[in-house]
């Protein structure tokens, strides 16, 4: 309900509605993104809901309008391709030459918070860039960019909740707590998304519990449980804002170490999935490969993580229960596989990829649930057919495809030491069709950058951005200077996958790789290919199967009127036979002569004319009437 709206251009209401979000009792938030629009459309459609543009004042309320992000798209991977619309913008100040950044509901409000871009804001000299935006998709969420106010980009609106003259403890605690966190049914759970979570706090209540036994405890409460695992940028963002309004420990257990192995990526969450979301504090992580196991601790003020805390240690930690998963049955197939030995282009000899002083010249086996193995070239500078020739005839592989997020996320620390464009294995085709080099069809995962990929008839070919990790479609006769090949690794026997495709018969058969889980942002749209290629299969089969029905039902029809007619047609004709050889028979001079032979048996010698009986004795032996010469 409005209330009325007094100065500073501040909307006041009573209550939120329904589709508005409630933050902390102090504000309602709306997201709207039905289409895009201008700075000045944004500002004139919030003036019309009875508000205005967003402002933001600390860390937690930008935590939680991230949170948001993630909130009303949980199945998609970029939930916005675009940003969206603050209520921050450029302005001179009275008797200044210099444009100052401001809020539009509270012009005298300073500047108190900031979460900029890396390198923004980029207009300080000459404001071409007066307007501001806060970033939506996953990898830089949260952080915010000057933009051009004629940019087309969503909205963030914002109403302000009157203070309720309710002074109980109750509400005074959930004025200051935000304690307006939904609860998981049965469970004494905060629910974020389709995930619940709870926080064992060993502040003036237990001393916590070591690494091991607080994981047995989450799986105790639940069992889907597990230390804290965080799924994307969003996710981290509802941790950081309800961790800090909920915990009073500095630090607590998450779901996330290193084993001592022989891994490109030592950590992993506890699921073994490996860590696409990565806070670590300055100096870390600090992996030492002589100790067994380094357990990893989050800070609930920083949001920061550190890795050289004792896993023994009792500390406190945070639970989370997810949808049930189906765990991958092939998961440790793919230890017992190697990297294929690396053919040095120059000498031609063989080189195993166990051997370390030939790093450039072998395959890196990144994970060992992957069936892939890559190498990186950061040395010669090619276009996308001179990278994809090279991939194949000097590597013996392919440029890389990327069909998940954990792919993609994979290969983010390696990518990123380059810090430039690499191709990677993706064209369009005129109509902005893509297909990557394995044959694959771009249907489900993608990570291409905002506003792309565009202008397919001349742009065909994508490079891969190292510092976002996102695609973008350039001309294939670009020279860059990075690429990234990909392979498929070798089991013991000599088996090699081509394009993930393992054996699919026998006993021993291999099941197709999709990725370290069932992520509910790739398997609800992307389509496995073998999956694609069996189904196209079972429709042939069911075909031929119809054919051959319909084949069969005209020649059994066709066989029964044929059956009929000839029936109809040999019936007459034997009996007008046996007519005409009866009328034969009488017409010839019989004499038949009886005895008793020598045996006792009696004798009969009827003496026709021979060419009866021969004619007779043929038409039997033909089978087609049995036609036998009868005493009269």
């Amino acid at each position: 309900m409005l209330i009325n709206i007094i100065k500073c251009d501040k909307y006041y209401v009573k209550e939120c509605q329904n589709s508005w979000s409630n933050y902390r009792g102090l504000k309602c938030v709306k997201l709207v993104a039905d289409r895009n629009y201008t700075y000045t459309e944004a500002r004139d459609v919030c003036q019309s809901l009875n508000s205005t543009l967003l402002s933001i004042d600390s860390e937690t309320q930008n935590l939680y309008v991230t949170s948001l992000l993630g909130q009303l798209s949980p199945n998609t991977d970029h939930h916005y391709t675009n940003g969206l619309y603050i209520g921050l913008h450029r302005q001179l100040r009275n008797g200044s030459s210099v444009h100052e950044f401001e809020w539009t509901d509270d012009k005298d409000q300073p500047l108190v918070y900031t979460n900029w871009a890396k390198g923004e804001p980029s207009d300080w000299l000459e404001p071409l860039e007066p307007c501001v935006e806060m970033y939506s998709v996953k990898v830089s969420a949260g952080k915010w960019n000057d933009i051009q106010c004629t940019g087309r980009r969503y909205a963030i609106c914002q109403q302000w909740l009157l203070l309720s003259n309710d002074t109980t403890s109750q509400a005074i605690d959930n004025y200051y707590t935000g304690a307006s966190f939904q609860l998981c049914e049965h469970l004494d759970y905060v629910r974020y998304r389709n995930n619940c979570y709870k926080a064992y706090d060993d502040e003036h209540r237990q001393p916590g519990l070591d690494w091991t036994a607080a994981n047995q405890q989450c799986k105790a409460d639940h069992k889907n449980g597990s230390l804290l695992w965080f799924e994307d940028s969003y996710e981290y963002a509802f941790v950081k804002y309800w961790t800090q309004l909920q915990m009073k420990s500095i630090e607590f257990w998450i779901g996330l170490s290193a084993n001592n192995n022989t891994d490109s990526v030592p950590y992993e969450w506890i699921n073994d999935y490996p860590p696409y979301v990565r806070r670590w504090a300055p100096n870390e992580p600090q992996y030492q490969s002589h100790v067994h196991r380094q357990c990893v601790l989050q800070n609930r003020l920083t949001g920061l993580w550190r890795s050289d805390a004792y896993c023994d240690d009792r500390r406190a930690f945070v639970c989370k229960v997810s949808e049930p998963l189906a765990k991958q049955s092939n998961n440790t197939i793919y230890s017992l596989a190697v990297c294929p030995e690396f053919v040095n282009s120059s000498s031609g000899s063989s080189i195993p990829s166990t051997d370390t002083t030939a790093a450039t010249n072998r395959w890196i086996n990144l994970h060992r649930q992957s069936p892939y193995c890559y190498w990186f070239s950061d040395q010669l500078t090619m276009d996308w057919p001179e990278a994809s020739k090279h991939c194949r005839q000097r590597r013996g592989g392919r440029l890389v495809s990327v069909h998940s997020r954990h792919e993609s996320e994979l290969l983010r620390p390696f990518v990123q030491r380059y810090d430039r464009e690499l191709w990677i294995g993706l064209t369009l085709s005129p109509s902005n069709l893509s297909q990557w080099e394995d044959g694959r069809l771009v249907t489900g995962f993608s990570n291409w950058a905002p506003g792309e990929p565009n202008n397919p008839k001349l742009d065909r070919c994508v490079e891969l951005r190292a510092q976002d990790m996102m695609w973008n479609n350039v001309q294939c006769e670009s020279k860059l200077s990075a690429f990234v090949c990909q392979t498929d690794k070798q089991f013991p026997d000599g088996t090699v996958g081509v394009g993930g495709r393992w054996p699919s018969s026998g006993a021993d058969r291999w099941i197709p790789f999709n990725g370290w889980r069932n992520d509910p942002e790739v398997t609800d749209n992307d389509t496995d290919d073998g999956q694609t290629i069996g189904l196209s299969a079972s429709l042939i089969w069911l075909l031929v199967i119809l054919c051959a029905l319909s084949i069969a039902s005209a020649l059994f029809v066709a066989y029964n009127f044929w059956s009929q007619s000839l029936k109809s047609w040999t019936g007459q004709y034997c009996q007008c036979w046996k007519w005409f050889n009866r009328y034969r028979q009488h017409s010839y001079d019989t004499t038949s002569t009886v005895g008793t032979g020598g045996s006792g048996q009696t004798s009969v010698r009827s003496s026709v004319r021979s060419g009866s009986v021969r004619n007779s004795a043929v038409i039997t032996d033909r089978n087609v009437f049995d036609v036998r010469n009868e005493e009269s």
